[in-house]
């Protein structure tokens, strides 16, 4: 020990004193530490912008989960089942549809309106330690609603020369092929509509029909709406046929 003053040194041997290294070792441990949590937690499954932790607990019940639960016709989801071992193949079925992944799916929705069940079935041999067969399948309703639509009408003209038709078009929104629409008429001076004829849209979601009547006055729209597609119906316009 050497004194410098009211000071004291202590000398100690090189081979006692403390690796230089130790403490960068030390935050690289933690570092890498950090990191594989990191990576653990990136693993969550991720549906809809909502993070969900796919852990595989001993005896947890296998559960489907989906990006969303309510739906409009013909669009699509994701779906996923959670306490599963990894790499676990699972068939999904929608309706008509059914697709085996072992992974994140995306299934589309049925085109018409109404209550679906979506299943997950996981093989019994991959089920968790205490499930039996029956808990190999997981079910989530999905509502489905109609498509909304509009409807925009034109006519060629609305005085018709004596003895002649006019012809009504315009467009459905979402502009889509195959879309009924029909063509309802009244008197003017009845309130109910009688449907004089249908067509269906074409390529846009464009649809004419030709419309004759007898003398008088008549009120016109153009409606739609089925199964899938939302009721909508066009301004009404009148047109007076000699």
């Amino acid at each position: 020990m050497r004194e410098l003053g009211d000071q004291k040194q202590l000398f100690v041997p090189q081979s006692q004193r403390e690796s230089p290294n130790l403490h960068t070792k030390g935050v690289e441990l933690r570092k890498l530490t950090t990191i594989t949590i990191a990576s653990i937690a990136g693993a969550a499954l991720v549906l809809g912008g909502a993070s969900v932790a796919t852990a595989y607990p001993s005896t947890a019940t296998p559960t489907v989960v989906t990006s969303k639960t309510t739906a409009t016709a013909g669009s699509s989801l994701s779906a996923a089942t959670l306490n599963i071992k990894p790499g676990t193949p699972v068939s999904y079925t929608l309706g008509d549809y059914s697709i085996t992944s072992t992974g994140t799916v995306f299934i589309p929705v049925p085109g018409l309106a109404g209550k679906y069940a979506l299943t997950a079935t996981v093989g019994e041999d991959n089920l968790p330690e205490g499930e039996s067969d029956e808990g190999a399948v997981s079910k989530k309703t999905i509502t489905v609603g109609k498509i909304v639509t509009s409807i925009s009408r034109s006519a060629s003209t609305t005085k018709p020369a004596k003895g002649k038709s006019i012809r009504v078009s315009g467009v459905v929104t979402p502009k889509s092929a195959g879309i009924i629409v029909s063509i309802e008429i009244r008197k003017s001076s009845d309130t109910t509509y009688d449907v004089y004829k249908t067509a269906k849209t074409t390529s846009g979601g464009k649809y004419t029909a030709v419309v004759k009547q007898p003398k008088g006055k008549y009120v016109i729209k153009v409606t739609t709406g089925d199964s899938k597609y939302s009721a909508k119906s066009s301004a009404v316009f009148t047109v007076t046929f000699k």
